[in-house]
């Protein structure tokens, strides 16, 4: 074995010079594997945000349900409107004006609803007790290739899912 010479160490440098940076092989290799794992994350991170943004459209959607119940027990009568075409949820008090702001899943979460039964426009009247009165209808919030659901029992009782 060959000793080395003072001043230097094994490799031929001296101890004062260091070798900074990164080869392009190595450069080529961790850029190759940052994409593949945001390959991997991207999708399911805009699935998540979807499934989200359904969920959350959804619990709005409840919580009017929840309002009109209120204001039904309150005031003797309310109404729950629910347009699919438009994408707008509101309620009405007995007089038939609007009470609150309305929910707009489209301009809001960009969720399209969509109404079991018919097509068009469905409104659901809750009377003294908090009782509503309209056939079972599902409501369908959906954003991406996600969807949460709403379902309105005949009586106005509400079950997500």
């Amino acid at each position: 074995m060959v000793a080395p010479r003072p001043g230097s160490d094994r490799d031929g440098m001296k101890p004062h010079q260091n070798r900074a940076g990164a080869t392009l092989a190595e450069l080529i290799l961790s850029i190759s594997l940052l994409s593949g794992a945001a390959a991997i994350a991207v999708p399911r991170l805009i699935g998540t945000r979807d499934e989200y943004a359904a969920r959350a459209a959804r619990d709005a959607a409840a919580a009017l349900v929840d309002r009109a119940r209120t204001l039904a027990q309150l005031r003797g009568s309310a109404r729950l409107r629910i347009d699919p075409a438009v994408g707008e949820i509101r309620v009405e008090a007995p007089i038939g004006s609007a009470v609150g702001a309305p929910l707009h899943t489209a301009a809001d979460w960009g969720v399209v609803l969509a109404l079991s039964g018919s097509p068009g426009p469905a409104a659901l009247d809750f009377d003294v007790r908090g009782l509503g009165r309209l056939a079972n209808r599902t409501l369908r919030f959906q954003r991406g290739g996600r969807e949460a659901r709403l379902t309105l029992s005949t009586y106005g009782r509400v079950r997500r899912w």
